[in-house]
C-alpha cells in the first residue's frame, strides 16, 4: 500500500501562550479526523510498509476428516492493505467476541447478520462446510458489522471488528493479500472433510536492511547491559547477504531447536569457500565443476578421515603428494572397480599383496615402463607369463628366460622352414599353446590369406587337482576355419550334446584351405590341462 496523507485534531489552543488545552467537549468532526484520518491510516501505512501481509500469530484451522464444518482458532494476520485482522474471543463476561462466516453477509446496518458466531477461546469459530464441495480455501479478511443492539439499547453508534471467514473455490484463485489463505481444504459430496493442508498460507514478513542481534549480558561485575552477539546485513560491495560475529571466539550454530540432526542443509551457490585468519581460501568446494580444492598458496592441504574408533583410517597428503590407507588395527585396502562396478584391482595392506583381475571378467596384469616409456616388466595374468626386458621368466627365475624372437620362432608366430620339396615350395609351421584351468580357452593362428594347410590338436599334459574321477574330463579340438565351426564327431555323455550341439568335440584334424584355424581346450573340472595345436602350411 502507499503512502496516504494523514490528518489530526489538536485538542491544544496554538493561539494561546503555552499551548494550553482548549475548552469544552470534542465534537463530532474532531474524532471523525482523528479515527478516520489519522489512527486508522497510520495502522495501514504501517503495517503494509513495514510489515509483509500473512498470518502473524494464531489461525489455526483444525478439522475432523470424514465430518462436516471447521474450526478457525484465535489470532492475528495483517492484509495488504495494511488492516490488522484479529481473531478474538471476549475477554470479560461484558464482551462477546465473534466472527462472520457467511457466503455474503448484509450490509444493511440495522439488520443484525445472522451467520455471525462467536468465538471460543479453546475451540475457536466454528465455520460450517455444508452444501459445499470439492477443493476450497479457508479465507479471512479484514470485516466490521455494525452493533444494531448496542444502538438499539443505547443509541450507540458502534462497530465490531468481526473477521469474515469463508470457503472459497480454490480453482482461480487469486493470492493477492486482500484476504488471507488460512488452509486448503478438500469436501466430498456432502461437505464433509477428507483432507486439509496449508498450499497458500503464508506468515507475515518484515523487510529489513538490517537486523542487529542482541542479548542481555553484564559488562562487568556492577553492571548489566545488552550486548551485540550477531548481526544480519547486506553486502554492499558484492550483493547479497552478510551474518556475522562480533568475536573471534564466537560460534554460529545451525541446529535442530530439540538437539537431534535435521534433515539437510541445502546451498544453492556455485561454490562454497572457507578462509584461515589470513584470509587466505583453503577450502573451495566447486559445485559447478563438482570439485573439492584443498589448501592455497602458503598454506598445505590435506585430507583425513577416520574410522569408527577416531583413527586416522585415510590422509591424502600434498606435502609429500602422498596417500595414506590404514592405520595401527585397521588394515588399509584400495579397490579399484570397472564400468560394471566389479573390484577388478585390490591393494591390501593386510595381507602384503596386490590382485588385478575377476573371474570370468577381467584377466589381471602388471605393467611396469622403462624411462623411454618403454615396458620393462609385463605380468600377464591371461597367459600366466611373467616378461622382464623383453624374455619371458619362469616364476622362480631359475634360467634365463628366453627372448621374443626366439618365443616367436618356436610357437609359430614365425615362419620356421621344415621341408623343402623338389619342386621349391616350403612347408612351414605354424603351432599354439593352449592351457585350460578349469575352464575353457581359445587359440588362433591367422595366415593373412587363404593356403594349403594340415592342422591337428595334441594333448600334452592333464594334472588333475584331486582325485580323478568321471566328472575331470577335457577334449581338445580345432574348433573353427575362417570363422565356421567345423563337424562335431563325438557327442553325448555328462558333458556334451545332442547331435549339432555347440559342445560337442569337433575335428581334430583338418586338411584344406584355410585363413583363420581356431583351437578350443576345454576343462570340465578339477584338472589342469596343456594342449598345443599344429598349423602346417605349404607356400
Amino acid at each position: 500500500m502507499s503512502s496516504q496523507i494523514l490528518r489530526r485534531s489538536t485538542y491544544r489552543d496554538v493561539f494561546s501562550p503555552g499551548t494550553v488545552p482548549r475548552s469544552g467537549d470534542v465534537a463530532r468532526l474532531e474524532a471523525r479526523v482523528d479515527m478516520d484520518e489519522f489512527y486508522r491510516r497510520a495502522e495501514q501505512v504501517h503495517a503494509s510498509s513495514f510489515h509483509a501481509w500473512g498470518v502473524s500469530s494464531g489461525l489455526r484451522v483444525n478439522v475432523v476428516v470424514g465430518s462436516a464444518g471447521l474450526h478457525v482458532l484465535p489470532g492475528v494476520a495483517v492484509d495488504v492493505y495494511g488492516r490488522h485482522i484479529s481473531l478474538a474471543a471476549a475477554a470479560t463476561s461484558s464482551e462477546t467476541g465473534e466472527a462472520e462466516v457467511g457466503a455474503a453477509p448484509s450490509p444493511d446496518p440495522a439488520v443484525r447478520s445472522a451467520t455471525l458466531v462467536t468465538v471460543n477461546a479453546t475451540t475457536g469459530a466454528p465455520v460450517p462446510t455444508a452444501g459445499a464441495s470439492g477443493q476450497k480455501y479457508v479465507t479471512i479478511e479484514w470485516w466490521e458489522s455494525f452493533d444494531i443492539d448496542a444502538y438499539n439499547t443505547a443509541l450507540l453508534y458502534r462497530y465490531d471488528h468481526t473477521p469474515w471467514i469463508r470457503l472459497i473455490d480454490a480453482a482461480g484463485y487469486t493470492d493477492d493479500g486482500a484476504r488471507l489463505v488460512l488452509a486448503r481444504v478438500t469436501l466430498d459430496a456432502t461437505g464433509k472433510v477428507t483432507a486439509i493442508d496449508a498450499d497458500l498460507r503464508r506468515a507475515a514478513g518484515v523487510p529489513v536492511q538490517r537486523v542487529d542481534l542482541q542479548k542481555g549480558a553484564a559488562v562487568s561485575s556492577t553492571s548489566v547491559d545488552n550486548v551485540a552477539y550477531g548481526a544480519i546485513a547486506p553486502l554492499v560491495a558484492t550483493g547479497g547477504v552478510s551474518l556475522s560475529v562480533p568475536n573471534a571466539g564466537d560460534e554460529i550454530h545451525l541446529e535442530h531447536s530439540g538437539g537431534a540432526p535435521f534433515a539437510k542443509v541445502v546451498l544453492g551457490a556455485s561454490s562454497v569457500v572457507t578462509r584461515d585468519a589470513a584470509g587466505r581460501e583453503t577450502i573451495s568446494l566447486d559445485t559447478a565443476g563438482a570439485n573439492l580444492t584443498v589448501g592455497a598458496s602458503g598454506a598445505e592441504g590435506d585430507i583425513l578421515v577416520k574410522d569408527a574408533q577416531n583413527r586416522l583410517a585415510v590422509a591424502l597428503d600434498s606435502a609429500t603428494a602422498s596417500v595414506y590407507v590404514g592405520t595401527s588395527g585397521n588394515a588399509g585396502r584400495f579397490l579399484a572397480k570397472d564400468g560394471s562396478g566389479r573390484n577388478v584391482v585390490t591393494v591390501d595392506g593386510g595381507l602384503s599383496r596386490v590382485t588385478a583381475g575377476l573371474a570370468g571378467a577381467h584377466a589381471g596384469g602388471f605393467v611396469a615402463l622403462d624411462g623411454q616409456g618403454g615396458t620393462s616388466v609385463n605380468l600377464d595374468g591371461a597367459p600366466g607369463d611373467v616378461w622382464f626386458r623383453g624374455h619371458l621368466k619362469d616364476i622362480n627365475n631359475s634360467y634365463g628366460g628366453i627372448g621374443h624372437a626366439e618365443l616367436k620362432a618356436l610357437i609359430g608366430h614365425g615362419p620356421i622352414d621344415l621341408h623343402r620339396h623338389v619342386t621349391g615350395s616350403t612347408t612351414n609351421a605354424q603351432f599354439r599353446w593352449l592351457f585350460a584351468d578349469n575352464g575353457t580357452d581359445f587359440q588362433e593362428v591367422d595366415l593373412g590369406s587363404k593356403k594349403q594347410v594340415h592342422a591337428f590338436i595334441v594333448l600334452a599334459g592333464m594334472d588333475p587337482r584331486s582325485s580323478f574321477d568321471r566328472g575331470d574330463a577335457f577334449y581338445a579340438e580345432i574348433y573353427q576355419i575362417d570363422g565356421s565351426v567345423t563337424n562335431w564327431f563325438i557327442q553325448g555323455g555328462d558333458d556334451l550334446g545332442p547331435p549339432g550341439d555347440d559342445r560337442n568335440v569337433h575335428a581334430l584334424e583338418y586338411v584344406g584351405p584355410a585363413q583363420k584355424i581356431r583351437f578350443r581346450l576345454r576343462s570340465m573340472q578339477d584338472a589342469t590341462v596343456w594342449a598345443i595345436g599344429m598349423v602346417f602350411v605349404e607356400e
